[in-house]
């Protein structure tokens, strides 16, 4: 069972391209996954681990600007809860409404608005291009803006990047199984290129077997968030669970480990 996860996706912008590298975003780059060679500017977190979490707080405690780039799910519960909490919050995204995969304009609009009343400024159609950073004069930069595709800026103190997961499926590719934009797995999280081989949480891209478009893209992906990925682990318990209490046995033919291949030269005992 592969549960390898999902960092977080850098997106190309002025400023980042080091840190995309390092972090296993840019394509021909696989062996550069987060092993810290290059992490992102003083001031710039992705919020996938609990160093992350801990630089947030810092900031919301202290009252700082923080700006949150991308306004999917999580993008806008953190804005919420740091606005909450007495930080001074904008919320960026290029749409017309925040949570757009969620909702309809009209929800979106009325999340909007809400946001707006809880303290979050929320600044929709703006595309980020680039971050500016400020040397402090130690030898290392930390974020200052927020650059804009239309030329404006948005200075804060802290940049949270909501922008999205890619799958670390790189095991997976290597070990010939089918990916996407993670593991391909049917409805029961098994690999479309072997079934004794499932996948859940964020590197799994659950797709009927043969939905490929002519282009070669499989529809959907990973969400990125932490509930479907509980939710497949206790269905993919249940159903191993079900297979080993059926009557016969618990394994199919062909599951479970396998000989190791013959020696070459070696003769059969």
């Amino acid at each position: 069972m592969l549960a390898t996860g999902a960092r977080a996706h850098v997106p190309p912008m002025d400023g980042l391209e080091a840190s995309r590298h390092a972090r296993g975003d840019v394509p021909g780059h696989p062996d550069a996954l987060d092993h810290g060679r290059r992490p992102l500017p003083v001031g710039v977190v992705a919020l996938r681990d609990l160093r992350d979490a801990r630089t947030v707080r810092e900031a919301v405690r202290a009252g700082r600007r923080v700006i949150v780039l991308g306004a999917g799910v999580l993008g806008m519960e953190l804005a919420l809860a740091a606005a909450e909490r007495g930080a001074d919050v904008v919320a960026v995204h290029h749409g017309d409404v925040p949570m757009a995969r969620n909702l309809d304009r009209g929800g979106g609009r009325t999340l909007s608005h809400a946001a707006d009343a809880a303290g979050v400024a929320m600044a929709a159609h703006a595309r980020a291009e680039g971050v500016l950073l400020h040397d402090r004069g130690t030898g290392d930069e930390r974020f200052q803006a927020l650059l804009l595709a239309d030329g404006g800026r948005i200075d804060g103190d802290l940049l949270v990047l909501s922008c999205g997961v890619t799958a670390r499926d790189e095991l997976a590719s290597a070990a010939g199984l089918a990916v996407g934009r993670g593991v391909l797995v049917d409805g029961d999280l098994r690999s479309w290129t072997d079934p004794d081989v499932f996948a859940i949480g964020d590197c799994a891209h659950v797709a009927v077997p043969g939905s490929a478009r002519p282009d070669g893209q499989v529809p959907g992906g990973p969400s990125g968030l932490i509930g479907p990925g509980w939710r497949q682990a206790d269905a993919l318990a249940a159903l191993l669970a079900a297979e080993a209490s059926a009557p016969g046995g618990a394994r199919r033919p062909g599951a479970g480990a396998r000989p190791p291949p013959p020696t070459p030269g070696a003769r059969p005992s």
